[in-house]
């Protein structure tokens, strides 16, 4: 990283500064260049513990960013540079703002305004080289009575950002292999074609989803959702307590999954994939690929056969995660008592 800060900004920094560009890079922009990096970061002297802020437009958040280059950090620590973080907020939205640099007043404030005052999104995010024991940390934040609570927060420490760089560093874009998807009823397919593509519905056993999950999680499965990395606690609670309580209306809740291909071909019970990877889904394919319940349930899914055209890959990927996100905010709506 600091490689390429040399080369791409002119400019030397430290080993501190490099790492709060990797956390930036690695969650939120891979594909950027250093000079569009350097945009949103805000690391510095009266940052109010932002080391850089991001804004994402899909699921309309404020990501507000605390890197701590230390092999070392408590539980303690960390709850305080999210009362820092908190207190930042809290003086942004008072407009009580004078004593912050100029970097944070500006991405900061930006963020804020692109919000209705009652739909505000911040998350609260955590980077560490430090080993963390994530779990009891959230505990101690639970038990807390404060702005900022486990469904507002994340944690990355030492073993979340070694498994995403190994990822990275070894994303194969797509699984090479063939593999049989086991469907719930012989022939069940709703099929679609145009002259350049081909596509088809299915209900998948989540026993073959999960075997799909370990054997090819480090090898393709994911490499081609664009937002395989992106967190959202309230979609993962969700999948949780369907899992836990209710697999037999799982295909009901769930939007399933969408995987790309170059063929597939139907066998009766089972349709053959090959050169595929999952292109929207992945938090629903790696909860069911962690899932310890091994009672199967059917889950919707989508089949794209690209035929040798992989730059429509991109372009499908892209269009099933860009549709605009349903916030808990707008089911309020939809409720009895309104």
């Amino acid at each position: 990283m600091k490689e390429k800060v040399s080369q791409e900004l002119n400019l030397e920094i430290t080993d501190e500064k490099a790492f709060v560009f990797l956390c930036l890079k690695l969650f939120y922009a891979p594909k950027d260049n250093c000079r569009q990096l350097f945009e949103n970061i805000t690391d510095g002297s009266s940052d109010g513990g932002l080391d850089f802020i991001f804004f994402d437009e899909e699921e309309q958040k404020i990501h507000v960013c605390q890197c701590k280059y230390s092999d070392e950090i408590s539980a303690d620590n960390i709850i305080n540079e999210f009362s820092k973080i908190e207190n930042t907020i809290n003086d942004f939205r008072r407009l009580n703002t004078s004593r912050y640099n100029a970097k944070v007043r500006e991405l900061l404030q930006n963020a804020i305004d692109r919000f209705d005052e009652n739909a505000e999104v911040v998350e609260y995010n955590l980077f560490t080289k430090a080993l963390v024991n994530i779990e009891y940390v959230n505990s101690r934040i639970e038990s807390l009575d404060r702005g900022f609570s486990i469904n507002n927060t994340n944690i990355f420490g030492r073993e979340q950002l070694t498994m995403l760089i190994e990822q990275q560093a070894t994303a194969v874009e797509r699984v090479s292999d063939n593999f049989r998807l086991r469907i719930d009823s012989a022939g069940n397919h709703l099929q679609y074609e145009t002259e350049n593509v081909q596509g088809a519905f299915i209900n998948v056993s989540s026993d073959s989803i999960r075997k799909m999950y370990n054997k090819y999680i480090n090898k393709g499965l994911l490499d081609q959702n664009i937002r395989k990395f992106v967190a959202n606690k309230t979609v993962d609670s969700g999948i949780k307590h369907t899992l836990a309580n209710e697999r037999d209306r799982f295909w009901f809740y769930n939007n399933g999954i969408t995987i790309a291909c170059e063929e597939f071909h139907f066998d009766g019970y089972n349709v053959e994939i090959s050169n595929f990877s999952i292109i929207n889904g992945g938090q629903t394919t790696t909860l069911i690929g962690k899932d310890e319940n091994s009672t199967p349930f059917s889950v919707p899914c989508k089949l794209i056969s690209y035929r040798g055209r992989s730059d429509l890959i991109s372009k499908i990927s892209e269009a099933t995660n860009s549709q605009k996100p349903i916030q808990p905010r707008d089911l309020k709506s939809n409720s009895k008592e309104m």
